[in-house]
């Protein structure tokens, strides 16, 4: 273990990226401060309803409380969405398994035919070569001009797709990054990233996940505090958008909801639907996109909007260590609870003198 000769660390901001990096330097024995309020799930009568991200990369916080001293099963309860999605049309419904492409291309092949099916696995197979090639520079650590391959970036488009099934369902991977569903320009690697790493839901949500985190930091010896000598000072305030949602509660429900359904109305807009489910029939529900659906009225104990600002996916979110004497390390992550982690991670890293690619495996 190296030596900190007593150094300390002052983060602003408590953001995902924050906590994961104060627990990291508290376990190399830093003395590290915490200036920030974490994200809380918003509570209405007895339903908790958290902001609905994707989870898509479990073994980065796995590693994490690995490598800080416990087992991730000990703190927090993550199963795999199983569909991962419904996509529900007028006449017809698509199950996408979780963690199986044959899976999904049977369900295609059955539904949309075979030239569909291989229509959609084209797509994937050009998703899976650009995340190969762009992951390193792009998602694990500040870009690089040194490792800038043009070529890659040029092949960074929206491949052509026919079937208007599938275009729909590409276009949906969009929008839930925050694009145009007309600029579906990265779809096909989040839909391989998601088909590859799966859908993953945390018990109790986003909440669950970052009061573990700072729970974690506590445990190893961090503070919420202010510092007014510091060695280094983090700036790790996270910009958190994302759009207009519909909350809804409902209680008494008839069936089982899917953790993930995307509806796509006649009007060429959709609903996506995220579904936590809190009791026998009872679930917390939030809905981006339409919103104006009346499915669960009957059932509804709340209905509530939250609104936000659409986000947009090229908004990085750079992450700053200054120290004592002005020099600056900038870490960049898209807005996502994996690319946060991995942050985390490489903030520890440069502070402590470590440049590296993050330890876990994706």
């Amino acid at each position: 273990m190296k030596k900190t000769d007593g150094k300390k660390v002052q983060f602003e901001g408590a953001s995902i990226a924050a906590l994961t990096a104060a627990a990291r330097l508290a376990k190399f024995k830093y003395e590290v401060a915490i200036n920030g309020q974490i994200y809380q799930n918003t509570i209405i009568k007895d339903y908790s309803f958290d902001s609905a991200p994707l989870f898509t990369l479990p073994a980065v916080y796995r590693d994490f409380f690995q490598k800080t001293g416990k087992h991730f099963g000990q703190v927090l309860n993550v199963n795999p969405a199983e569909p991962a999605f419904i996509f529900q049309f007028k006449d017809l419904t698509i199950d996408f398994a979780n963690l199986s492409r044959n899976a999904r291309l049977t369900e295609i092949e059955n539904k949309l035919g075979a030239a569909a099916a291989a229509e959609w696995e084209l797509a994937l197979k050009q998703g899976e070569y650009l995340w190969d090639r762009i992951r390193e520079n792009y998602v694990e650590w500040e870009f690089s001009l040194s490792k800038f391959d043009l070529s890659t970036y040029l092949r960074m488009r929206a491949p052509i797709i026919k079937h208007p099934v599938l275009r729909k369902i590409m276009a949906h991977y969009a929008t839930y990054l925050g694009y145009p569903a007309g600029i579906y320009k990265w779809s096909h690697i989040a839909a391989f990233v998601e088909e590859s790493f799966g859908i993953w839901q945390i018990n109790g949500g986003l909440g669950a996940l970052t009061d573990a985190l700072k729970s974690r930091a506590l445990e190893l010896g961090a503070t919420f505090t202010v510092m007014e000598n510091y060695d280094y000072l983090i700036d790790a305030n996270q910009i958190h958008e994302m759009p207009t949602q519909r909350l809804i509660g409902i209680s008494g429900y008839p069936e089982p909801l899917p953790i993930r359904r995307v509806i796509f109305h006649d009007d060429g807009l959709s609903t996506d639907i995220y579904a936590s489910q809190l009791g026998s029939g009872k679930y917390a529900l939030v809905l981006t996109g339409k919103l104006d659906i009346s499915y669960f009225d009957s059932y509804s104990d709340v209905d509530q909007i939250r609104h936000g600002a659409a986000g947009n996916s090229d908004n990085q979110v750079v992450t700053k260590i200054r120290t004592a004497n002005k020099r600056i390390f900038r870490v960049k992550h898209l807005d996502s609870l994996a690319h946060a982690g991995i942050a985390g991670e490489l903030l520890a890293n440069a502070v402590r003198g470590i440049k590296n690619r993050p330890s876990h495996e994706h």
